[in-house]
């Protein structure tokens, strides 16, 4: 006879034939696999609860939003002003990259990455049909591969077929001369440029000959910005502008030599000119007169000799013979270190008598002459006395003055209501209406 276990319980093989009742084994099973302490099962959650709409079903609540309007691209692009977060949006989507582009391309500046951005340009031309200002600083790591890149940046600039606004300048370190670089643009005659910021020096007679050479590709310059180099010469360079140049020049920012060697000066709204010695001041007086019907703002920015100099010349003459050549005026900012000899109520009353003689004055700015306006040099008060009673005095002096703006680490600005700052980086940025 044959056993058989199951639990711990032996059953016969007999009475399993037989058909005999088998005891129970529920309670063994239960007694087997019983726990003595069981870990309870963690009630579940509820569910959050969720307003719905009287018309959502169970499958609409569960769909993505709807995507944004394209009425509202393009206010959103224009409210962005990093160009990380505009390139970001590029990739975003198609319609993001068609309305971020413009924006990003509009006005370019490059000052890292030159090749880069030039092969960008020759491979999209599309891209550069967008560009309407195009601001370029070197460095002194271009020097060595100077003459590749006028070549691949010649190549690039002929795509630029609507630029209207050039800019150039030099980094620190960099030492490039119109020379060098000018010849570059030369592929872009046929382009319309209505503005032209030059920042790079042009010491020698050849660099002078290139950059009126490119003036004269482009006679539809109507402001002409260059940078006031000084070389260490005693008397201004003698620079011959021929006639046709510069003829629809409405705006002009230069020193005294190209300004003197305008042989036909047009018909200038807008002028700030930089001085250096008495004789450039005489010259620079003696000019005005060439543009005394046209001229409406001007910005002289004068750095005067030491105290114990014999051609020094204080501000307030300076302004009278101003108003001897452009005596119709509406705008004159004088940056002028002899503001700071004013140090008495008198003698500020008589500074303030030279500006009497301009009938249709409405806007005076005055500061200290800042040598380099790039850096960060925050402006101080130019006189010796408040500047509330400053302000207080020129208008009670000239009774057709609106705005007064006086830098002290700020942009003072008095009117007949009343007196705002403004923060300004340096003496000739924000406060100078003429600039």
């Amino acid at each position: 006879m044959f056993c058989v276990w199951r639990k711990n319980r032996r059953v016969s093989r007999s009475k399993a034939a037989t058909g005999a009742q088998f005891p129970s084994t529920t309670l063994d099973r239960e007694e087997y696999f019983s726990v003595p302490n069981p870990i309870p099962k963690p009630s579940p959650s509820p569910k959050p609860y969720i307003v719905k709409r009287a018309t959502d079903t169970p499958h609409t609540s569960t769909r993505p939003c709807p995507p944004l309007p394209v009425e509202l691209y393009r206010p959103i692009v224009k409210y962005v002003d990093q160009r990380s977060v505009l390139c970001t949006l590029c990739i975003a989507s198609k319609t993001w990259y068609t309305e971020a582009i413009p924006y990003l391309y509009r006005s370019v500046s490059v000052s890292a990455a030159y090749l880069q951005w030039c092969n960008t340009i020759v491979e999209k031309p599309f891209l550069a049909e967008i560009v309407r200002s195009f601001s370029i600083t070197f460095f002194p790591d271009r020097k060595r591969d100077i003459n590749y890149f006028v070549i691949r940046l010649a190549l690039a600039l002929r795509n630029l077929v609507n630029l209207e606004t050039l800019t150039i300048s030099n980094g620190e370190g960099s030492k490039i001369t119109t020379h060098q670089i000018l010849s570059a643009f030369d592929a872009c005659g046929s382009i319309n440029l209505r503005q032209f910021d030059c920042r790079i020096p042009w010491p020698y007679s050849r660099d002078v000959r290139s950059l009126l050479a490119f003036l004269e590709r482009h006679p539809g310059i109507t402001e002409f910005r260059c940078n006031p180099d000084r070389p260490d010469l005693i008397a201004p360079r003698e620079v011959i502008v021929p006639a046709p140049l510069l003829a629809n020049l409405t705006h002009l920012s230069c020193s005294v030599d190209l300004f003197v060697g305008l042989a036909d000066i047009p018909a200038l709204e807008s002028l700030q000119v930089s001085c250096w010695t008495s004789v450039e001041l005489q010259l620079v007086l003696r000019t005005l007169v060439r543009v005394q019907k046209t001229l409406r703002k001007l910005c002289l920015r004068r750095c005067t000799p030491s105290s114990g100099s014999s051609e020094r010349v204080l501000a307030g003459s300076v302004v009278r013979g101003i108003a001897e050549g452009v005596p119709m005026l509406h705008s004159l900012c004088v940056h002028d270190n002899s503001m700071r000899t004013y140090a008495t109520l008198p003698e500020v009353d008589d500074f303030i008598s030279s500006f009497a003689r301009f009938p249709q004055l409405h806007i005076v700015s005055c500061s200290k002459y800042v040598d380099k306006p790039e850096a960060v040099i925050y402006p101080t008060n130019p006189f010796a006395i408040s500047l509330i009673q400053v302000a207080e005095r020129f208008m009670m002096g000239l009774p057709s003055l609106r705005i007064v703006m006086i830098p002290n680490r700020g942009a003072y600005r008095f009117t007949r209501s009343g007196a705002s700052v403004h923060p300004v980086r340096a003496a000739c940025e924000e406060p100078c209406l003429g600039c």
